[in-house]
């Protein structure tokens, strides 16, 4: 694992280090032990190591003049990589600097030595023992201010189908959208640019959406309007992260984690939200819900490092953990019909700490329930008395593991559940790996009849939702209608160009990153770092941040501090391949040169050349896609996309009365066809005069 290695031009060594804390986790600052690198030197000619440093911290990147003299890096003293030297074959520290160097090179002569300091240049004068930043001018570009096209086709995260089952609310790449159900017509919500939505579900007035957005890097709960015509609404909103939203049947009722230990609920009636329960939830767990009749929630809650399934009654605040095992179980479903509580587990193996093994699908039946009698049906066919069912609802706790039932005969590897009852068959959907592939499955269960398992035709892996009768699946990036009866899964194509800005997009990346350590790092003292002021520290270079890999770079540096291995950050993306070029979208509207906001006239044939278009001599315009102008831009800076929009809307300011009007615009290119037809036309006019026609 030698690394770093240079000659020593005048022993003939070669001076190096070899440890994994300086060649792969360079950026990991203050640590001490076993592992630590030193800087060493071998003899080729007598093959003699010699241990040139001894510190119990970091000595490395070495380098050699031509005199035989080295330098090298290291955390002595500060905590932060400084320049080191040798005087009389004793280390000495030659910089004092409070963040770390890195990389340094000494020139030939020996008179200079150059690294990098907050990703500046830096040289340090060996005759003077000065340091100063490289004065450097370079022309560069910042593309990735400009808004970057994205299209949402194969590209949907999370999404939800309205309860009268016309609409479509969904995510791609933190932003929301809403179409109609076959998603032919699509429109961008009005949440923050700068953050990033995750999760979205409708309520029951068929209008009102409940998402869960980023606020500062925190995601947090919001609710929007889908006519968009308001910004998000705060529903909860803190240090911590909301996630695993789930809804009531009725839709006027929300459950949720928030933070590492909080189950809570919201009243969609009031906008109420109050704390339900206080437990270890971690980072992870398992989707939270409530009963058909709204007298439980569950959730999955951390004990002894594996999860359990709990119910909370929310009348009495009563707890009651139906698992129990001291293994994980997760995926918890409570049927529709309140009679069973579906789960996956693995009952032969912990999942701490190498993250145990198969899970297989299992039910808990909350009751001691009969089988369905034959004798029922013949009764009810000949008009006869029936036998009452048990009621569901209550909960017998007692003997549950006792009452585990496993109705697969397949292989295991199952997950994520979901019940339906239709008709008099209850469908059972899964996912699971149990013919050697990753495959959406459904169990088809019967009161008399033997049960079958079938795969859905077109799923991967996916999770569902309802809409009326319907029912709908996300999986691969695309939303499916899922028919259940036939075993088969149609894609419903939702293709939307839209753009995001990529620099507001990284500077988001960055600071939500840095919650989810603040929030989940298994040190609650975070190994002695103030976490916000390396916040602090590091934001101030998003700034000059200007692709993926610079930011994985400041990102990588920020953990360093926390002193932990087998951490790290790293970013991917097609659009650094792309070439950020811009369209101007043309609408046909000249304006006046003295007032660059204001309407002059309208070139003819142009997009804004319609009776419905309406624009006037003397319209200001005010804004530009819901942006606000600024007589101090340029105005065509507003016109700028990285791919032509089918439509742009633009609002004037008409004797102090706004008015909307939609355009389709068309490339610039266009208009100056359109300019080159009104002079031929002029001509023509011209013409016609002075000839007498």
């Amino acid at each position: 694992n030698s690394h770093f290695v240079t000659e020593n031009p005048v022993s003939g060594d070669y001076i190096f280090s070899e440890s994994g804390e300086s060649f792969r986790s360079n950026n990991r600052k203050r640590y001490k032990g076993e592992n630590n690198p030193d800087i060493k030197s071998w003899d080729p000619l007598s093959g003699k190591f010699t241990m040139l440093t001894e510190w119990e911290g970091k000595d490395l990147w070495p380098t050699v003049e031509n005199g035989g003299n080295i330098w090298f890096a290291s955390d002595e003293g500060t905590g932060e990589y400084n320049l080191f030297g040798f005087s009389d074959g004793k280390k000495e520290q030659l910089t004092h600097f409070s963040s770390s160097i890195g990389r340094p090179q000494v020139n030939a002569s020996g008179n200079r030595i150059v690294f990098t300091l907050d990703y500046q240049i830096y040289t340090y004068d060996c005759t003077s023992g000065k340091s100063e930043p490289l004065k450097v001018d370079i022309f560069s570009s910042r593309p990735y201010d400009r808004e970057v096209s994205f299209s949402t086709d194969d590209k949907i995260s999370a999404f939800d189908v309205s309860p009268d089952n016309k609409k479509i609310a969904f995510v791609s790449r933190g932003r929301l959208f809403v179409s109609d159900v076959k998603g032919e017509f699509v429109r961008e919500m009005n949440t923050d640019p700068t953050e990033r939505v995750l999760e979205v579900l409708w309520t029951s007035d068929n209008k009102t959406m409940l998402i869960t957005r980023t606020n500062g890097g925190w995601p947090n709960l919001y609710r929007i309007t889908s006519d968009g015509k308001g910004p998000e609404q705060p529903v909860k909103v803190g240090e911590s992260k909301a996630r695993m939203v789930s809804l009531n049947k009725n839709r006027d009722k929300a459950v949720y984690y928030f933070g590492r230990s909080e189950l809570r609920m919201t009243d969609m009636k009031t906008w109420d939200d109050r704390l339900l329960v206080n437990d270890e939830f971690w980072f992870r767990g398992s989707q939270p819900g409530f009963s058909p009749d709204d007298r439980y929630v569950y959730y999955t809650s951390y004990r002894h490092f594996e999860t359990d399934i709990k119910l909370l009654e929310l009348k009495t605040s009563r707890v009651i953990n139906i698992t129990n095992t001291f293994l994980s179980e997760g995926d918890p479903f409570w049927s529709p019909d309140n009679r069973y509580i579906w789960f996956t587990a693995d009952r032969t193996a912990a999942s701490y700490p190498r993250g145990g093994g198969e899970t297989r699908l299992y039910r808990i039946p909350l009751q001691k329930f009969s089988k369905p009698f034959k004798s029922d049906k013949v009764d009810e066919l000949l008009g006869g008395a029936v036998s009452k069912p048990t009621p569901a609802g209550a909960i017998d706790t007692t003997d549950l593991l006792r009452r585990w039932e496993s109705p697969l005969t397949v292989g295991p590897g199952q997950s994520n559940p979901y019940v339906i009852d239709m008709d008099t068959v209850t469908y059972v959907l899964f996912n699971s790996r149990h013919e050697g592939k990753q495959a959406v499955y459904k169990l088809s269960t019967r009161p008399f009849g033997a049960s079958r398992v079938e795969e859905i035709k077109g799923l991967r892996s996916a999770s569902f939702v309802s809409a009326g009768k319907d029912y709908y699946a996300i999986s691969g990036g695309k939303i499916y209608k899922v028919n259940i009866k036939g075993n088969k899964a149609d894609a419903i194509d939702i293709k939307y160009d839209f753009t995001r800005s990529l620099t507001a997009e990284f500077n988001q990346m960055f600071y939500e990153g840095w919650t989810v350590l603040a929030e989940n790092y298994y040190d609650e003292n975070m190994h002695g770092t103030d976490w916000k002021l390396m916040k602090e520290k590091y934001e101030k270079f998003l700034p000059y941040v200007r692709s993926r890999s610079e930011l994985s770079t400041v990102m990588n540096d920020m953990l360093g501090e926390l002193n932990s291995s087998h951490m790290g950050f790293r970013s991917t993306g097609d659009e650094q391949k792309l070439r950020m070029n811009m369209v101007t979208a043309a609408t046909g509207i000249i304006f006046d040169k003295a007032n660059p906001y204001r309407v002059d006239r309208i070139i003819t044939y142009s997009p804004a050349d319609n009776i419905e278009a309406m624009v006037k001599m003397g319209d200001i315009m005010v804004k530009v896609n819901g942006i606000k102008t600024d007589n101090s831009h340029n105005r065509e800076s507003y016109f700028l996309f990285p791919k032509m929009p089918e439509e742009i809307e633009l609002v004037f300011d008409r004797g102090g009365k706004e008015v909307l009007v939609k355009l389709h615009p068309v490339p610039a290119s266009a208009i100056n066809g359109m300019l080159y037809d009104e002079w031929i036309a002029s001509n023509q006019e011209r013409v016609d005069q002075l000839s007498g026609n």
